[in-house]
């Protein structure tokens, strides 16, 4: 409360005692402040103790402004002072400010707060009476300056104050508010809040003396359809084709305004192939088909919707409200030798000297750098962060022999990996809420979580390890025949699933058991036979034959292991080699016939258990051949069904040897039965189906001299060419000149192409041959 005398501001103020007179305004002296109650009483803040807002004020010692008379006199003036309140004094202590700007006591009219004209300056008492017949002059309102007391509050506002919670994009705030004076104009958006929004203009631009721009509306609706779906295929630089990613109906839609962006992204159904040549597992990743066809049919495989904020340009941040993710139950089968090159093709590989683990010292300078300049980098916050991927099936297919290359990436991963089939996984979903990270933050929180979880399920992947006869899957087998014999009856599906179930664990745990004792004969030429008699199973009948050949290589091996290995060895490695070869020879003599047996008892297994799968263990084919990936110049080129198929023609016809690459398969035109298979190291001549049996002519590229096409007759044409290595090199004499086997062509220009694509593949050849090849690749590479 003050009174203004010219240029002076005096107050109500009690310095010492409980006398009430005029002062100079001080900020922040305590004798100078008053409190009005609901009673309409003046505390005086000076001579109570400060107050505890967590206690009640009626448990407070104040004192309160009253007079220093027992009653007021109409005639005379009462000082001011400070009392106890006191119910019996109520006239004399409840005060009121009067519209006028004037302080009274309602229950006294006519009486005002004033102080004596001729002494009106600081130390002067304050009176209560009438008005005096002398004044010093009257304010804008008429009233007497004297008279003229205001409140005056320490703090701006009203006194009313709201205080709540609210979120600001990436951060909660404290909002305290003006009930009686809304200053801060509020804008609810779902459960976002506004508080305040201000436009920048820098001083020294043109338009700061302009009005601030309103930014135009932008309103975008994009709405993608695609049934057949969309296909992604990953070609690394060793013109290998990893995988092929297929995703069918695909809808997407995607809308943006002025208040926020939305997505909503659905794929109905997700495959990933495995196209490495040789893999042991056609699909990588599928989805678990599920029992019920109507819930297959209705859920898509994935589903994905966000909403996004627009954020300040000059805040380094994205402001998402929400970003859900949720997966269907998927099965994924990892082979070691694809997971080594999916990591290498995403640049994991390193060169030596990065291999080399940090010191703990350059750990703790790393760590230190992060954390500087995760200060500036790029954070994302969300209100709600939902990654909803609970069921797995994981299989692990481990290799026995990996690259030098894909080896230093195993080593530098550090992850064990140990074979096992069809583990059921149940993962936690990732739910974060009001999130402000880094991206690294958040994708090491994703990473970790999903670790932990498979940690926890490390019983179903210990229950379904090869080496353990996969047990889980026997159960599983045996629970599911059950369940139909008491639901339906179905005798002969118990007995199928026991039947998969048993041979299913024999199969895994013998092969486990075969290649282990495979290691210990220390023959690699022996475990590549295996592999290869492996990599053409894939029917019952198939894994019947492959276990015969394995049976056979195993003894044959066995009794010509004690020979040949002191043999290579000496050759290698002179007089040590023939000892440690030796050495070799006798292991082998009893662990290649062991192998061998165990090779047989899994193909045995394997064929029962291909036979007896059940219809709701379906197998996944892939969506297409693996692409050929060589082109004219070695260059990629278009996928072509008829090149992938002729591809894998021809590595059924050279028992899987990636090394030669297909060229071309153009027919003569002779009856359309004649059929010429071109590749980077020979020309297989066929008449009839694609079978190896139906080849009449095999030129090899190291024999081949040159090819022409010549016309004899009505327009016919042959291929000529060298048969062999002497008469390449003795060319220039006419003495060893021999006639050159022909093929007849259709026509002249049928030949021509022909004669020109194998002078193709013979030039390819040559260059390959003189060029030196380095040992970085896979062992595939040509």
């Amino acid at each position: 409360m003050g009174a203004g005398v010219t240029s002076s501001e005096l107050v109500l103020d009690v310095p010492q005692g409980l006398a009430v007179i005029l002062a100079r305004k001080q900020p922040g002296r305590r004798s100078q402040l008053w409190r009005m109650t609901s009673a309409a009483m003046l505390e005086h803040e000076g001579t109570s103790e400060p107050r505890d807002p967590r206690r009640p004020v009626a448990q407070r010692q104040s004192l309160v402004l009253d007079i220093d008379a027992m009653a007021p006199q109409p005639d005379s003036y009462a000082r001011l002072m400070l009392r106890k309140p006191d119910e019996r004094r109520r006239r004399t202590q409840t005060w009121s400010f009067t519209e006028d700007g004037r302080l009274c006591c309602p229950a006294l009219p006519g009486l005002f707060v004033q102080v004596r004209s001729d002494i009106m300056r600081q130390g002067a008492d304050v009176l209560l009476g009438r008005r005096q017949p002398v004044t010093s002059g009257l304010n804008a309102r008429g009233i007497p300056i004297e008279q003229a007391i205001g409140r005056q509050k320490l703090r701006p506002g009203s006194g009313c104050l709201a205080v709540a919670i609210v979120a600001s994009g990436p951060t909660r705030v404290l909002q305290v508010t003006d009930r009686m004076h809304n200053r801060l104009v509020s804008r609810p958006m779902s459960d976002w809040i506004i508080i305040q929004e201000h436009k920048l203009i820098e001083m020294d631009s043109p338009d700061a003396d302009n009005k601030p721009q309103v930014a135009p509306r932008r309103d975008l609706e994009v709405h993608v359809v695609l049934s057949q779906g969309l296909g992604v295929s990953l070609v690394n630089h060793f013109s290998e084709e990893l995988c092929y990613i297929h995703l069918t109906d695909i809808d997407c839609e995607y809308t943006i305004n002025s208040a926020k962006e939305t997505l909503n992204c659905s794929i109905r159904h997700i495959q990933v192939d495995n196209q490495l040549l040789g893999s042991q597992e056609p699909v990588l990743l599928h989805m678990t088909p599920n029992p019920r066809k109507d819930m297959q049919q209705c859920l898509p495989a994935l589903y994905i919707t966000a909403c996004k904020i627009p954020s300040q340009e000059r805040v380094n941040a994205d402001i998402f409200e929400y970003l859900i993710m949720s997966i269907q139950p998927i099965s994924l089968k990892i082979e070691e030798r694809v997971l080594w090159k999916l990591l290498q093709f995403f640049g994991w590989y390193q060169s030596d000297p990065e291999l080399v683990k940090p010191e703990e010292s350059d750990y703790d300078a790393h760590r230190s750098l992060t954390m500087a300049t995760s200060v500036h980098s790029k954070r994302y916050y969300f209100g709600m962060l939902l990654l909803d991927a609970r069921q797995l099936r994981l299989s692990v297919l481990t290799s026995s022999k990996l690259p030098a290359d894909l080896y230093a990436i195993k080593q530098l991963a550090g992850i064990p990996l140990i074979g096992f089939r069809d583990a059921d996984i149940e993962l936690a979903r990732f739910q974060r809420g009001h999130q402000f990270e880094t991206s690294s933050f958040l994708l090491g929180a994703i990473v970790k979580h999903y670790t932990e979880s498979l940690q926890s399920q490390a019983a179903a992947i210990l229950g379904s390890v090869d080496f353990l006869g996969n047990p889980l899957g026997l159960f599983n087998d045996v629970t599911e025949g059950l369940s139909g014999l008491i639901s339906e009856g179905n005798v002969g599906g118990l007995l199928k699933n026991v039947a998969h179930g048993v041979s299913n664990s024999t199969a895994r745990f013998t092969g486990s058991l075969s290649d282990t004792l495979g290691k210990v004969s220390m023959d690699d030429r022996h475990q590549e036979m295996r592999e290869e008699i492996r990599a053409h199973s894939g029917s019952s009948g198939a894994h019947l034959k492959a276990g015969l050949k394995g049976l056979g290589i195993g003894v044959v091996g066995g009794l010509t292991s004690v020979f040949m290995q002191p043999i290579e060895g000496a050759a290698r490695d002179g007089v040590g080699g023939l000892f440690t070869g030796l050495g070799k020879g006798l292991v082998g003599v009893v662990t290649k016939p062991t192998v061998g047996l165990l090779d047989m008892a899994s193909g045995t297994a394997h064929a029962i258990s291909k036979g007896s799968r059940s219809n709701s263990r379906q197998e996944f084919q892939r969506v297409r051949p693996t692409r050929c990936c060589s082109g004219v110049g070695g260059l990629l080129q278009c996928y072509s069904q008829a090149q992938a198929e002729d591809q894998l023609f021809l590595y059924s016809l050279n028992r899987n040897n990636y090394r030669e690459m297909l060229v071309a398969y153009e027919q003569t035109g002779v009856a359309q039965q004649i059929h010429c298979l071109i590749s980077s190291e020979n020309v297989y001549f066929l008449c009839g189906p694609r079978q190896h049996k139906n080849i009449f002519l095999l030129v090899r590229m190291s024999e081949l001299q040159q090819c022409n096409h010549r016309s004899e007759g009505c327009g016919t044409g042959s291929l000529s060419k060298k048969p062999n290595v002497q008469q390449l090199v003795d060319v220039g004499h006419p003495a060893h000149n021999q006639q050159s086997p022909a093929v007849e062509c259709a026509s002249g220009a049928v030949a021509s192409k022909i004669a020109h694509k194998i002078n193709y593949a013979k030039n390819l050849y040559q260059e390959r041959m003189q060029t030196l090849m380095t040992d970085e690749g896979p062992d595939d590479a040509w």
